[in-house]
């Protein structure tokens, strides 16, 4: 065997045998550096020795004990993967008067501690790196965690954000799984932007009440997924300023906001956003719960929207504008409303709202709407209702009930079977399989609450006037709850409103309809 070829197995053999390395920091504060000795060794000697390693060898560790970390002299220098692991958010501190760390086309990985910078960013990875963040804090002003390259992957895990998390790649993903943080910015220069996931997450605004940017906000983004997550207390809510975009949301608590969520742009004929919320709960808002305008289209099922208000002339939980379309089906509005000064101006549509029209479409398919106790005088139409008609809106309403009124312009609304108007005629629903003047005795939908399902609903007595009044070709297979329609023989006929009376749930089910 010639000499190279020896030479060759031998640095292969090894390469096969080298092992990560592991630095143990033991001093707190930040001296001129020098070697990484054992039992004395600084943060950033620590951070410097492993720069020296082979940044295609494994990847090295440094590991920080409980305490007070304070660096002095600016980041640290970051050219290899590096793990960084403290003994828990708790428990380790470090702080730093500059950004923390800055790295390029690497995998960082930071486990068990909180940090503080006093410059913007406490993190940032640039290039085609990966940051992994488990069991990470940072208080207010600690400094934006941010990724911002041409492909990178960036993962949070059981962390606490309080100072907002920036995924600015033009690819890649960003995963936010188990932790809480009070602003989420998607922001890349360029290219479709990286997939976003929220998933068992709390964004709430009150974390960081000085900021005016608390919730989240989409400059530009592939696909977003919201599963098991609240979005609480924010200023700017859901904020989509770019399409095209694709929305997928279940099991999503929206709360106390002080914006809706907000997709498509006014009179901008893009390439439309398409959105879907599942199984969630929309409540106590203070500027509705969504906004869809431009060429959005989204589907609602399932979801509960509650108590939401708006000073505005139109759509008190939801309001559809521009040539948007949506589809509202299994769920329940109750006690959704407009300021008094709305109300003095005739705001209508005070669970369902459209205006400015261009051919916005509005679907309405077994839902049950109830007002509020108390409507602002002026209002036209507390339940569904908007500003424009033929040729500009199209309203299609089936096996809904509304315990409320409604406030159309001539030729908005299209399409109605099998709904009831309680107490009133204002939605002027003509054809035999619809109910007018129905007393709220007759009705009979009893009260807010669990009553299964993963949303409040109502649910009428078995003598409600809504059992079996349903228009049979628009009845869907499953309620809100989930449980199958119709009830009873093989001859029965669905119930109006989102919830089937008598209804069982499916022995096997995925919570898919």
């Amino acid at each position: 065997m010639k000499f190279t070829q020896i030479a060759l197995l031998f640095a292969l053999g090894s390469a096969a045998t080298v092992q990560a390395e592991t630095f143990t920091v033991t001093r707190f504060d930040d001296p001129l550096p020098g070697a990484c000795a054992v039992g004395d060794c600084s943060l950033r000697e620590a951070a410097m020795a492993a720069d020296d390693n082979d940044r295609f060898g494994p990847t090295d560790l440094i590991t920080l004990s409980a305490g007070s970390y304070t660096l002095v002299r600016g980041e640290l220098p970051l050219h290899q993967n590096l793990i960084v692991q403290g003994a828990g958010s708790s428990l380790t501190h470090v702080s730093t008067d500059a950004r923390l760390l800055l790295g390029h086309d690497l995998s960082l990985d930071l486990r068990g501690l909180s940090a503080r910078t006093s410059d913007f960013g406490l993190v940032a990875i640039g290039n085609n790196g990966t940051l992994a963040l488990d069991d990470v804090a940072t208080p207010v002003d600690a400094g934006i965690v941010q990724v911002f390259a041409t492909e990178s992957d960036f993962f949070v895990r059981n962390s606490d954000l309080r100072d907002g998390v920036g995924c600015n790649q033009k690819n890649g993903t960003c995963s936010i799984i188990d932790s809480q943080l009070s602003s989420l910015y998607v922001n890349p220069s360029d290219g479709p932007g990286p997939t976003v996931l929220l998933r068992g997450s709390v964004l709430d605004g009150a974390l960081d009440v000085a900021n005016s940017l608390t919730g989240m906000v989409l400059h530009q983004a592939a696909r977003v997924e919201i599963v098991d997550s609240t979005i609480t207390r924010t200023k700017v809510g859901l904020k989509d300023f770019h399409d095209p975009l694709i929305v997928r949301v279940r099991r999503l608590t929206y709360a106390e906001n002080a914006a809706p969520m907000s997709f498509g742009r006014n009179g901008t004929l893009q390439n439309p956003a398409d959105v879907e919320i599942i199984d969630s709960v929309f409540s106590s808002n203070t500027s509705r719960a969504i906004r869809a305008a431009g060429q959005s289209t989204m589907v609602i099922r399932g979801s509960s929207f509650l108590s939401n208000k708006v000073d505005d002339e139109t759509g008190g939980a939801i309001v559809v504008e521009d040539s948007a379309s949506m589809h509202v089906g299994n769920s329940t509005f109750s006690g959704n409303t407009f300021t008094i000064a709305a109300g003095q101006d005739g705001a209508r549509g005070g669970a369902i709202g459209y205006r400015n029209g261009t051919g916005a479409e509005v679907d309405v398919q077994h839902v049950t709407i109830v007002r509020p106790v108390g409507v602002p005088i002026g209002v036209l139409g507390n339940a569904i209702g908007g500003y424009g008609g033929t040729g500009e809106v199209v309203v299609n309403i089936s096996n809904t009930i509304l315990a409320g009124t409604c406030g159309f312009d001539v030729g908005a609304l299209h399409h109605a079977f099998g709904n009831i108007e309680s107490p009133g005629n204002s939605c002027t629903f003509t054809g035999s399989s619809n109910q007018n003047n129905v007393s709220a005795a007759n009705l009979a939908i009893g009260s807010l609450a669990d009553h299964g399902g993963p949303t409040p609903t109502f649910v009428p007595a078995d003598s409600s006037v809504a059992v079996d009044a349903a228009s049979q070709d628009q009845c869907l297979a499953l309620d809100q709850r989930g449980y199958v329609r119709p009830a009873g023989d093989v001859d029965a006929v669905c119930d109006s409103g989102a919830v089937e009376v008598g209804g069982e749930q499916p022995i096997f089910t995925d919570g898919f309809e």
